[in-house]
Parts: C-alpha cells; structure tokens; sequence
C-alpha cells in the first residue's frame, strides 16, 4: 500500500504535468491567435486594398466583415477590432519577428504607443521582465520610456545646468522654487550619473 507521502509526491508530479500541458496549450493557443490577427490584418491591407495603406472603401468594408464575421465567430471582431488587425500587420510586417510571448491584448497596447523607438522599448521590456498586460499598461502610462530617455539626456550635462534643464522639460517658470533646495536636487541628478 503506497505511503502518504508517496501518494502526495505521485500528486505533485502529475499536478506538475497538468500545469505545464495547461500553459504550454495556453502558449500556443494565444501564438495561434497572434498570428491568425496578423493574417487578417495582411490580407485586409494586401487583398482588400491592394496594399494601401488606407482605402475609401475600407469603413464600409470593415462594417461588413464585422457583421459577417462576428455572426459566424461571434465577440472580438467589432470594426475597431479589425482595424486594430489592419494597423496590427502595418506595424509588424514581419510575422517571424512576432514575440510568441506577447498576447494580443500586449499588442493592442503596444499598438497604442505613437513613437517606434517607445513602442519596441516597451515590447523588449515586456518579454524580457515577463509584464503582464496590466503591467505593461502601467508603464505605458507612466511614461516609463520617456523618464528613461529624460534621465539619459541629464546624466550629459554639466552639473549647473541640471536645474536649468528640469525646469525647461518641466515647464517650471523662472523663478519658481517649487523644490526647495537645488544644490539637493542637482546632487541626487548628480547620484544619478554614477
């Protein structure tokens, strides 16, 4: 007769296969997802438009398709889903440069962000830190990639000018002294630099 704990390490391992068998299918169903979004995109932009960009018949045209398809396939194919499909494959053209670790809820967000050198900031540090899209949201918002690149741009200038700089980037009026002690603020500028 199996012990105990015989019975609960044969748990355990069996528990640890499910839950892997579980996220690996969760893995490739969301990969399959991605990459099924990115055709549509492809051929609304390549079939339906002949490759432009934007087509005077492209918002009726996603009405339509919306209609059909969401009666066929039901929620998630609304205009403003196809045509987040559409800019989906105008932003990534590549399919093999898809992240297979990224969901399509990260993408929708990345899709959102107007600056290239953001957009692909936030997509490394998405993977590379593992963000869920509610993390990735949080940076997003927060401007994570633009404190970075303002911090970047102090870190070069000469010690008096700090002050000088935050109150340009920050559109603080001369004169103001909203922080108290500046030779305190250009020394955390300065401990910043190291």
């Amino acid at each position: 007769m199996p012990t105990p704990s015989g019975i609960q390490q044969t748990y355990q391992r069996i528990r640890s296969i499910l839950s892997e068998a579980r996220a690996g299918a969760y893995r490739a169903i969301n990969a399959a997802m991605v990459a099924a979004y990115w055709e549509i995109g492809r051929v609304i932009i390549e079939e339906e438009q002949q490759g432009q960009q934007r087509a005077g018949y492209g918002k009726g045209l996603l009405v339509e398709l919306s209609q059909r398809l969401s009666t066929e396939f039901g929620r998630g194919f609304d205009r403003t889903n196809l045509q987040q499909m559409r800019a989906f494959y105008l932003d990534y053209p590549i399919r093999d440069a898809l992240r297979p670790e990224l969901s399509w809820t990260h993408y929708r967000l990345l899709l959102r962000v107007d600056k290239p050198e953001a957009r692909a900031f936030y997509e490394v540090e998405a993977v590379n830190s593992r963000w869920s899209t509610r993390e990735l949201e949080r940076q997003i918002h927060s401007l994570l990639f633009e404190r970075l690149a303002l911090l970047e741009e102090a870190k070069t200038l000469p010690i008096g000018a700090v002050w000088d700089y935050h109150c340009m980037k920050n559109d603080v009026p001369a004169g103001t002294a909203w922080i108290a002690d500046v030779a305190a603020y250009e020394r955390r500028c300065m401990a910043m630099r190291v």
